[in-house]
């Protein structure tokens, strides 16, 4: 289990649930590795979830300290009259309520937007450049990146290779939403995607 001091994570079970002031309890480990004692919380899991001992443990995990965070995740709402969203607000542009939710992927995915570690922090850092570069071409040449015949063709290729690096850890991220993203984005651009 590959997890960093200071790292965040939920609570088995409980998902995305506030309290009044729109705060959310996390759990945090702060470096501590010992036998849970009762009423401790621990960190365990492939993907990794805070758990609360019921009873004193007889193997060592990392022990998890209950924190608030304020909940930063910025939903984008599309208008009805099809007002076009920049590629970089196609990233939180999922509601997290809408539809069957199996396995609470959404509120996972949704926490790894708003709260990324180690992998996730990678991928989203390199989907987010990848993104905000063809929102800043558009901005500074007046003109969308696949039609600069120059600049377009090496912009894809990585967003090629990016698609490519979903199929390597990414945490609580939902690849099939990155992949829509880098799929319409490239679409968008006028590049098939499976030319990459």
């Amino acid at each position: 289990m590959n997890v960093k001091r200071g790292d965040l994570f939920e609570q088995l079970g409980t998902g995305s649930k506030k309290d009044k002031s729109g705060n959310r309890k996390m759990f945090q480990w702060q470096g501590e590795k010992r036998k849970p004692l009762e009423g401790e919380y621990y960190l365990s899991g492939a993907i990794v979830e805070a758990y609360k001992a019921f009873s004193d443990l007889s193997s060592e995990f990392l022990i998890a300290v209950p924190v608030m965070v304020q909940e930063r995740i910025v939903r984008t709402v599309v208008s009805s009259k099809g007002d076009k969203m920049t590629n970089i607000e196609r990233l939180t542009s999922f509601d997290v309520t809408e539809g069957a939710n199996i396995s609470r992927w959404r509120e996972r995915h949704a926490a790894a937007l708003a709260y990324p570690t180690k992998h996730e922090k990678a991928i989203l850092g390199l989907l987010r450049g990848w993104l905000v570069y063809a929102d800043e071409h558009k901005e500074r040449f007046e003109g969308e990146i696949g039609e600069d015949y120059f600049l377009g063709p090496a912009w894809a290729v990585i967003g090629g290779n990016i698609r490519t690096l979903l199929n390597g850890e990414t945490g609580r991220l939902d690849c099939g939403t990155l992949d829509g993203v880098l799929c319409d984005t490239l679409t968008n651009q006028n590049y098939s995607p499976e030319d990459f």
